[in-house]
């Protein structure tokens, strides 16, 4: 039986296209993570692979809520100065 946890990826998240600097979770990043883990399978979940509605905050804060709270790990991306959110 494969052991499998929950990440979530907290960090940056790029406002819009024209946000080039703003350095997010990329797939390199978790690749590497799950590398380090290794045997144990890692479920990743993002407040970067989203389909809602991001100017509804309530909704936003909500998902990410529940993300954090079905989590087993939190990691944070600290490579820039975070806001509050982080």
């Amino acid at each position: 039986m494969k052991l499998v946890v929950a990440v979530y990826c907290c960090g940056g998240v790029k406002k819009g296209f024209d946000d080039k600097e703003k350095l997010v979770w990329s797939k390199v990043e978790r690749a590497a993570l799950a590398k380090a883990l290794a045997p144990v399978k890692v479920l990743f979940l993002s407040p970067l692979e989203r389909t809602d509605d991001i100017s509804d905050t309530f909704s936003v804060f909500g998902r990410d809520h529940y993300q954090i709270s079905q989590s087993d790990f939190v990691v944070a991306d600290l490579r820039q100065r975070r806001g509050i959110g982080v």
